[in-house]
């Protein structure tokens, strides 16, 4: 891969990163807010945007186990995220 591609592919991953962790956020502030939710979902919402936020500060350009697994665990949720918040 050239370096233009391996940077495409970690930016691709990084601002993964950054919308599941605001995605997981919204979800926290909503349940704080009100919204029908377990403890327990809150917990595995708050594990899991910790999980995104280490994985974010660790991630680094020639990571390419972790970007792959980034890209390739969140890639299309986050599509479906945008794409839903598209239409709303």
């Amino acid at each position: 891969m050239s370096e233009p591609q391996i940077r495409a592919v970690f930016d691709s991953a990084d601002i993964c990163l950054e919308l599941m962790i605001n995605h997981f956020d919204d979800l926290i502030r909503q349940a704080q807010q009100g919204a029908t939710c377990t403890t327990e979902q809150i917990a595995r919402w708050i594990k899991e945007r910790e999980k995104l936020i280490t994985a974010r500060s660790t991630m680094a350009l020639n990571d390419k186990a972790l970007i792959e697994w980034v890209n390739t665990t969140y890639g299309t949720i986050v599509q479906a995220i945008l794409q839903r918040q598209l239409l709303h």
